[in-house]
């Protein structure tokens, strides 16, 4: 059971990210290309190439967060309307 629970913390700390990197003025991205192209190396049997492609990913999103970050944004406001759901 500890597995599932792992699991779901890095889907909670994967959503977070990807919410934190979407939506930001002037950033765009084309994130299903970049899933695409890590599936298509990993069906190919491209493991260098697959790892490639989902640190790229990795990195991409790092940057559009620090850039989220650059521009004001606050974590906690998404959180506080989230709440109010």
């Amino acid at each position: 059971h500890w597995l599932i629970g792992f699991c779901e913390q890095l889907s909670d700390r994967a959503s977070r990210y990807r919410l934190i990197s979407q939506n930001g003025p002037g950033m765009g991205r084309d994130d299903l290309g970049e899933h695409r192209i890590i599936a298509e190396r990993a069906l190919d049997g491209d493991a260098d190439g697959a790892v490639e492609a989902l640190f790229n990913h990795y990195r991409l999103t790092a940057a559009m967060c620090m850039e989220r970050f650059a521009q004001g944004y606050d974590p906690r406001a998404g959180v506080a309307k989230a709440r109010r759901r």
